[in-house]
């Protein structure tokens, strides 16, 4: 039994560790990866462009590694995130010269809340670089 006690608060502290190695909401954030844009359906049920939905373009960052997103307030939507390899963009100035291309973002996480979010967790960005 005691051996299960042990194992179970080594796992235990070992999601704690891991948890506090994430990214998190709300703060300044570098980010890397490719920029790529996807059709997703919009208005008015979010389900198919092919039955009629509008088509929304998304500008996603495709990272260079997966990451993963800790919990901050879940009261305001933002719960934790264990694997994130696309993100999307918003407010991004110069996506069409920079699409494809391997850039350096900056700027605030946030969850994704509305059918117009594509992502789980996504990036209001500050400043865009090509690296």
């Amino acid at each position: 039994m005691l051996r299960w006690l042990l194992a179970g608060g080594a796992i235990w502290l070992g999601v704690g560790t891991a948890w506090a190695d994430c990214l998190t909401y709300g703060s300044p954030t570098t980010l890397t990866g490719t920029l790529i844009s996807k059709v997703f359906p919009g208005p008015p049920n979010y389900e198919s462009v092919a039955e009629g939905d509008s088509p929304e373009t998304a500008y996603l960052l495709k990272l260079d590694r997966p990451t993963c997103v800790a919990a901050g307030h879940t009261e305001s939507g933002e719960e934790a995130v264990a694997s994130v390899d696309e993100i999307q963009l918003v407010r991004i100035k110069g996506a069409t010269r920079n699409m494809g291309k391997h850039i350096m973002v900056i700027g605030d996480l946030f969850p994704g809340l509305t059918g117009h979010h594509h992502t789980a967790v996504l990036l209001d960005v500050k400043t865009l670089r090509r690296r």
